[in-house]
């Protein structure tokens, strides 16, 4: 059962990286405040944003300033996300693979039947989209 609920934690927080942190720059020639660090502590990382995020989470100390209060904003997003949708996402898209924007997909197509929080939440990421 332990193992049951760290699965469904790491899901979840690698669905909400990938949901909130999309905002953080990752590519090379955009000049995002974690450009420098990405190259330098995770230039080997294949894969997703989430694998990213996890990655530079990893050597939160060794970062820059800039990098990590962009990582601290985001966290903080994270955690108000989680607070308004994570039961949604238990509830409606918990079979859902993350990553790709699964997740946000089931959770827009399930709209209608989320908490009024989630909704909102919801409906300013979209507007900022």
């Amino acid at each position: 059962m332990k193992s049951y609920k760290s699965g469904l934690l790491l899901g979840f927080f690698l669905f909400s990286s990938l949901f909130l942190f999309s905002s953080i720059s990752f590519s090379k020639h955009d000049g995002g405040a974690c450009k420098t660090d990405i190259e330098k502590f995770c230039s080997n990382v294949s894969g997703d944003r989430g694998a990213k995020m996890k990655c530079l989470s990893d050597h939160q100390k060794e970062l820059s300033s800039e990098c990590q209060a962009k990582l601290e904003m985001k966290k903080k997003r994270m955690e108000e996300f989680k607070k308004d949708c994570g039961g949604d996402v238990e509830k409606f898209c918990s079979g859902i693979e993350a990553g790709r924007g699964k997740k946000w997909e089931c959770l827009k197509t399930h709209q209608s039947q989320l908490s009024s929080a989630c909704q909102q939440r919801l409906e300013a990421k979209q507007k900022k989209l």
